[in-house]
């Protein structure tokens, strides 16, 4: 999730690329006519489509397919030199994993060639330049531009190197994604129906962070919902002791918040998404500022400073994801799914040292891990306690005898407040320590017991 105009977070995140300076060797010989022919390639294909209310605007289809082979097609070791404007425009594919210095050295012969084609494009349209005097580079890189109509565009790229973009390839990652997505996706989409939205909403992760829960970008972004810090404290709990944007279910109820008030604001779902990366207050300004609300028209259109690639290409990636996941097989063939998490869930009633819990209550940390990303890593090494009223998630087989077990918990080892910073000790001074839950006198009120209900 963004805050206003955040950028995408992850490094799986389609939307962004990755500009590569890693060792890399070319996958078609610049000198070869299959440089310039990656669709070479065989993929299973289907044809692209909107889903829902979310249209797929025949200005924006090819933009749509080449996001579909990003995801697709190409593996992460591969590299694709792009124009950023058309990332359709497909010039070079490199294959990363063996000579360092492939890429930018292939970058450079690229922009060579765009110099000569400029400046014989003339000659070359008048007839005066015959095309079979080109050499194969420039020949070939013609052919591939003249393919797509960009041929005007000639004289731009060359005079533009940052016209150039690399985009990594993400079959790879999509399919660790569609394993991962299986714990979740169920969940969310009955998520999303009961807010009466979309379910097509709940696929977002795949392009935000490819359902990795670890995800963090350099600018804040955090979880597989990718909330930024500012706009999580407005649907969620963030601090030091529990960050919610990195609990995959109660971040997505906060994207379907979100998401909802992005659409009332708004007024059109293609809008309502790449909102979700620009900014709500962002997309009203890029309407306003091209008099439109259609996103294939400003994204044509509009030129604010902060609209950049990944704006630009969010709603095509959306409905890219959504169209390789839902046609996975055809796409990826058989991707195995992670099996549904299946817990119980109660509410703290007291401060405890999460080991102390852990050890009492027979739960093996790494499960409990799994179950409960939101507390934070003071949490987990003791640094804080578990806090009181936070909502636990504990495994089904925990659940029998589980509030026999928490009552049989010592009362030294439950607390009335939150532990404190560690104080450097000063002679003659007393550390003040955590005051211990003072034992019952008499039968425990309901306050006291541990609230379980069961997850939805």
């Amino acid at each position: 999730m963004r805050g206003a105009r955040s950028t995408a977070a992850y490094l799986i995140t389609a939307c962004l690329g990755i500009v590569f300076g890693v060792s890399s060797v070319p996958l078609f010989a610049s000198d070869t006519a299959a440089l310039l022919a990656p669709e070479a390639r065989p993929v299973a294909v289907s044809p692209v489509r909107g889903y829902g209310p979310f249209p797929l605007d025949p200005k924006i289809e090819s933009r749509v397919r080449f996001w579909v082979d990003i995801y697709a097609k190409y593996h992460s070791y591969e590299a694709l030199i792009i124009d950023i404007k058309h990332p359709q425009m497909i010039f070079s594919v490199v294959d990363t994993r063996e000579k360092p210095g492939a890429l930018p050295s292939e970058k450079r012969k690229l922009t060579a060639s765009l110099h000569k084609l400029a400046a014989s494009l003339e000659g070359i349209q008048s007839g005066k330049i015959k095309r079979t005097s080109l050499k194969p580079a420039e020949f070939h890189l013609l052919e591939r531009i003249e393919k797509e109509g960009m041929t005007a565009e000639i004289p731009a790229l060359a005079a533009d190197p940052r016209r150039l973009r690399t985009q990594q390839g993400l079959r790879d990652t999509i399919e660790d994604a569609l394993f991962a997505s299986g714990k979740y996706l169920p969940r969310m989409e009955a998520l999303f129906e009961r807010f009466k939205l979309p379910t097509e909403i709940a696929y977002l992760p795949f392009v935000e962070s490819g359902f990795n829960k670890k995800a963090v970008s350099k600018v804040g972004a955090s979880g597989i919902w990718q909330f930024m810090p500012y706009t999580g404290k407005l649907y969620l709990r963030v601090d030091e002791v529990v960050d919610e944007r990195n609990d995959p279910m109660r971040a997505a109820e906060a994207a379907a918040r979100l998401m909802k008030q992005n659409y009332i604001l708004l007024g059109d779902w293609p809008m309502a998404i790449t909102a979700y990366n620009h900014g709500t207050s962002g997309m009203a300004q890029a309407a306003r500022d091209t008099g439109t609300r259609s996103i294939a028209e400003i994204i044509e259109k509009y030129d604010g400073k902060t609209f950049g690639f990944a704006s630009q290409n969010f709603y095509a990636c959306f409905l890219a994801a959504l169209h390789v996941v839902k046609n996975s097989e055809a796409y990826l063939g058989v991707v195995p799914r992670a099996r549904k998490l299946e817990f119980d869930e109660f509410v703290m009633p007291d401060f405890m040292v999460l080991r102390d819990f852990l050890t009492k209550m027979e739960i093996d940390e790494t499960l409990f891990r799994e179950l409960n990303p939101a507390l934070t890593e003071d949490v987990y090494s003791g640094e804080k306690y578990m806090p009181v009223g936070y909502t636990v998630r504990v495994p089904v087989e925990s659940s029998a005898g589980f509030l026999h077990r928490y009552e049989a918990i010592p009362a030294e080892l439950k607390f009335r407040e939150q532990k404190k910073p560690e104080a450097v000790a000063m002679p003659g001074v007393i550390k003040e320590e955590a005051v211990p839950r003072a034992p019952a006198s008499s039968a425990p009120i309901a306050s006291d017991l541990p609230t379980q209900r069961k997850a939805e």
